[in-house]
């Protein structure tokens, strides 16, 4: 077993040695557009006809309003434009089939959202952590002393766009103008792809799998929260994990495949980072480290025979 010791704590040295000589770029497994694409485009009638789930929103609203009967295709094509006319006739707008801002407020006009956030609102003493729980569709915010502080209902991503599961921190925060991310954003630091907790001008979409990924909130609720929350607020996502493969990994390349890898490997006691989906030196280390606990050739990749023995054997 001292052996072992020596070898794992080995590894970790000559990785430190190896980081401060040559620092190269990180690699993803998925392409860096997976994420939110909650857009402010027009729609309008083109050929070919614009297609995309900002133009599948917009028929699943219509079709609820009993302005559309076809099937939900995402493409903007000469009945989704006629049902679009119909609308804007009936809100005393004209019979334009051109769909901007203005469009999805006035489709968003009927639906119950919350009162403006309280002036004499509680506020928080030290840090938050935020954790959302995507089977329950919402978010809860904790204080740094574990107590519930607030709760929210949200909108996640749809099931063939899921919302990440993970552990992951608040990496940017700016304003906006009631756009698509409604009034406020907080981006997330996913390493594969663009999502972030955000407002939103679909409000009705909140309490359901309706986005692209990203997770929604009534603008009043994200408004609200926007000031206790800061740039390195830890941001939990929980719930079912998206369908994913098992493939083979090694340091540098972040994925969200290795995510459940990261969570198994602190089950066991050999891994101490976030479940964030970076293959960097503290994960290769645990995956090494288990290697060698469990007599493989530590490579510090992740094979077949890795998965195998991870998901059989039980804790060291």
């Amino acid at each position: 077993m001292k052996k072992v010791f020596c070898a794992f704590f080995l590894f970790v040295f000559m990785n430190l040695i190896l980081m401060s000589l040559n620092v190269s770029s990180v690699l993803t497994e998925e392409p860096m557009l997976v994420g939110c694409h909650d857009q402010d485009r027009i729609l309008l009638a083109t050929e070919p006809a614009q297609k995309g789930p900002d133009v599948e929103e917009l028929q699943e609203r219509l079709k609820h309003l009993g302005y559309y009967n076809g099937e939900i295709t995402g493409i903007y094509d000469y009945p989704t434009q006629r049902a679009v006319s119909r609308f804007h006739r009936d809100q005393g707008r004209g019979s334009s089939a051109m769909v901007t801002l203005e469009t999805w407020d006035l489709l968003a006009q009927n639906v119950t959202t919350p009162p403006p956030p309280d002036k004499d609102f509680k506020t928080v003493d030290g840090d938050i952590i935020i954790v959302i729980d995507k089977n329950k569709n919402q978010l809860t915010v904790y204080t740094d002393d574990g107590e519930v502080f607030k709760q929210y209902p949200v909108a996640i991503g749809k099931n063939k766009t899921p919302s990440p599961v993970g552990e992951f921190k608040v990496a940017n925060k700016s304003v906006r103008n009631n756009g698509a991310t409604g009034t406020r954003w907080m981006g997330l630091n996913v390493p594969w792809g663009s999502y972030g907790v955000h407002g939103t001008n679909k409000p009705w979409s909140i309490g359901r799998r309706a986005s692209a990924g990203c997770i929604r909130m009534f603008n009043q609720h994200v408004e609200e929260l926007f000031p206790f929350v800061k740039v390195g607020t830890p941001v939990i996502i929980v719930g079912d994990y998206p369908p994913l493969g098992k493939p083979n990994l090694k340091s540098g390349i972040n994925s969200q495949s290795l995510i459940p890898v990261q969570y198994q490997l602190r089950e066991k006691g050999v891994y101490w980072g976030p479940a964030d989906g970076r293959f960097g030196l503290m994960t290769a280390s645990a995956v090494k480290y288990f290697q060698l606990l469990n007599s493989m050739e530590p490579t510090g990749e992740l094979s077949e025979e890795f998965y195998g023995i991870l998901e059989n054997k039980s804790a060291p």
